[in-house]
């Protein structure tokens, strides 16, 4: 048997910049989507691209928003890994053709 001691845990509902921003992505589960995993869960390039633009109008127009903010840290992780599979992709690639 493991005992721990009881955390609390606090929930407060939005106000402000981050009420604006849930009010936005509330019924969006394709944001909510990405803001927890960093990708998305489309193949669609186009489809990926406007919401690649949707998530970053978020974050600018917000700054003050945690939920912006997490939109935003997930965009920099999800450009980061873009960033390493196509330079992956590249070089492998490169290695096919010598």
């Amino acid at each position: 048997m493991i005992e721990s001691k009881p955390i609390q845990i606090v929930i407060n509902e939005p106000v402000g910049d981050d009420l604006e921003v849930w009010n936005i992505i509330k019924d969006r589960e394709d944001i909510g989507f990405f803001i927890q995993e960093s990708y998305f869960r489309t193949s669609n390039t186009l489809e990926a691209k406007k919401l690649m633009q949707e998530i970053e109008q978020i974050s600018l127009k917000h700054p003050n928003s945690l939920i912006a903010n997490q939109a935003g840290q997930s965009l920099e992780k999800f450009r980061a890994n873009d960033t390493i599979i196509k330079s992956a992709l590249k070089k492998a690639k490169s290695n096919q053709l010598n």
